[in-house]
């Protein structure tokens, strides 16, 4: 019952922000979600195995050829059954990278978005790109290799707020590998290096923009880069795990960003980019009526519903 109930609820916010469509796109996940997991696994499984024992080679847009984390049930899965991984996010990326910027890339895994960005800002530009699980920096580092991407410069580090050791948790899905756990139940627990954006960036001369995907640990990487990000003002593409942090932390981490005079051009639950049949288009996210931040910290699928959010934050 109460499944039954979360699920008319949200779908009654979707109704709400997005009419019809939105009602329409999670009733169809509901109902498409444990058949696309089977697909997957089963193809994944051939895909594998055909491969072995080398790992599979999968290509993705821009051109971008990725060797996938066998032992990995995440990203890798995702991108073998589809080729993309985010393809909202992918398309939207060109609209903020431009050829000759540098880039920097926290959580970068096997390098999917590294790679994209290194396309976006050609030899005259460089991705700053950073991972600190082992297993998963190999794969980057032979991804960066593969595509002969000599403008990504890769480093194992983890990014918080200054220098020194955590604790780092894997899972069985790769992309949720994160400082924290919230509950969850991970594989592995190591020990990895951290260090601030702060520190790491204080010679480089511009920074024009920084992704993350750190899973829930956001407000830490931020706290770590007001230096640089009072500096260089970087465009911030993010995804907001409002589902693994405090409603309070992604309010003063937002608020953060509106003291500084910037302001949401993005902004889009996550699950969005989860499509049932075929990639949705960004044209469509692109025509939305982008919210401030008051009108996203109000926002029930946010505040009460702890979905995780997409978001593009640049300066006025």
């Amino acid at each position: 019952m109460l499944n039954a109930k979360k699920l008319v609820t949200r779908a009654f916010d979707y109704y709400r922000r997005d009419g019809l469509p939105g009602l329409t796109y999670v009733a169809a996940r509901k109902l498409m979600w444990e058949p696309r997991q089977h697909y997957r696994q089963r193809k994944w499984s051939r895909v594998r195995a055909a491969a072995h024992p080398e790992p599979p080679l999968v290509h993705t847009p821009r051109g971008v050829r990725l060797y996938l984390n066998p032992q990995d049930s995440g990203i890798s899965v995702e991108l073998c059954a589809a080729g993309v991984h985010e393809p909202i996010l992918t398309d939207i990326l060109a609209d903020y990278i431009s050829a000759g910027s540098t880039i920097v890339d926290i959580g970068a895994n096997i390098g999917y978005f590294a790679l994209q960005e290194a396309k976006l800002v050609g030899l005259r530009g460089k991705v700053l790109a950073f991972e600190p699980f082992p297993v998963t920096f190999d794969f980057l580092q032979r991804n960066i290799a593969l595509n002969h991407a000599t403008n990504v410069h890769a480093q194992q580090l983890a990014i918080g707020e200054a220098c020194g050791t955590a604790s780092f948790y894997g899972f069985a899905e790769a992309n949720w590998n994160s400082m924290v756990t919230c509950g969850r139940e991970y594989a592995s627990k190591i020990e990895v290096s951290v260090a601030s954006l702060d520190e790491i960036l204080a010679d480089e001369t511009s920074v024009h923009a920084l992704r993350m995907d750190v899973e829930g640990f956001e407000s830490h990487v931020i706290r770590g880069a007001v230096k640089t990000i009072d500096q260089h003002r970087p465009t911030v593409i993010m995804e907001l795990h409002s589902a693994l942090m405090e409603y309070d932390d992604v309010a003063d981490l937002l608020k953060f960003f509106e003291e500084r005079r910037y302001e949401i051009r993005i902004a889009f639950p996550r699950m969005r980019e989860e499509f049932i049949a075929r990639p949705p288009t960004a044209r469509s996210i692109r025509a939305m009526r982008t919210p401030t931040f008051a009108e996203l910290l109000a926002d029930e699928r946010l505040r009460t519903k702890q979905d995780n959010f997409s978001i593009v934050i640049a300066p006025v």
